[in-house]
């Protein structure tokens, strides 16, 4: 087993955390590739209420519809060493191993968040969001699901490019599976299907500001519960 891959298993944070998350509202989006969460981060940053939570990983910066990614914008990007150093030193509020990397949100990203007085926003995946539950009372998951699985298929060969092939994409349709069943089997989540990004900003901020509408929403389920059905018979074909 990568050794990555040991550290992050089981990961806890210094206990000390707890009482700096006490205070601070943190949003988080979850959903699979494709669900266009870094697209509604940046809606939901041009707004000034939200900091985004810059995540660290040991993936090497790829480019996205011809821009490469900067690193401290959209990723810390750091070594296996320094990631194995932060993780030992117990920097991270968590830290998960996803294809073959390590990816954690540093405890210093939440404190820049909380001396700004802003919500603190991050695109995380399910395993992050129950690290996140088990230290604060305060947190908003909202997970985002791509209309149709027609249109997952599209957002993935855009983002990639067509140079992945069908193997590659059964991968990132595994993951996406697999927070699926996630949310399937949760009941904290506010569910929005993410077509139009104006008007999931406008869904989001009524989640924040109390609204229950998208709390385990069943017409929203029923399209997560299609989804993970369609996911399943295209890995089997």
């Amino acid at each position: 087993m990568d050794i990555l891959q040991t550290e992050t298993l089981g990961y806890k944070p210094n206990p000390k955390v707890k009482e700096l998350l006490k205070d601070i509202q943190l949003l988080l989006l979850v959903g699979p590739t494709g669900s266009g969460k870094n697209t509604l981060e940046q809606e939901l940053l041009k707004t000034g209420q939200f900091r985004p939570l810059v995540t660290h990983t040991t993936r090497p910066p790829r480019e996205n519809q011809g821009v490469i990614e900067v690193d401290g914008d959209e990723y810390h990007f750091i070594s296996r060493d320094k990631a194995l150093e932060m993780l030992r030193s117990h920097e991270f509020i968590e830290a998960a191993y996803t294809h073959t990397n390590m990816y954690g949100t540093s405890i210093k990203e939440l404190e820049r968040a909380s001396k700004e007085s802003k919500i603190a926003v991050a695109d995380i995946d399910v395993k992050g969001v129950r690290a996140y539950r088990e230290l604060m009372d305060n947190v908003t998951p909202v997970y985002l699901l791509p209309p149709s699985f027609k249109i997952l298929i599209e957002r993935l060969t855009r983002r990639y490019g067509e140079s992945r092939d069908r193997e590659d994409i059964k991968i990132r349709l595994s993951t996406a599976l697999e927070e699926l069943s996630d949310l399937l089997d949760s009941n904290y989540y506010h569910i929005i299907v993410n077509e139009d990004k104006s008007i999931s900003l406008g869904k989001v901020l009524e989640v924040f500001k109390g609204s229950k509408e998208y709390l385990n929403n069943e017409e929203n389920l029923k399209i997560a519960k299609d989804l993970a059905d369609q996911i399943k018979d295209y890995l089997a074909s």
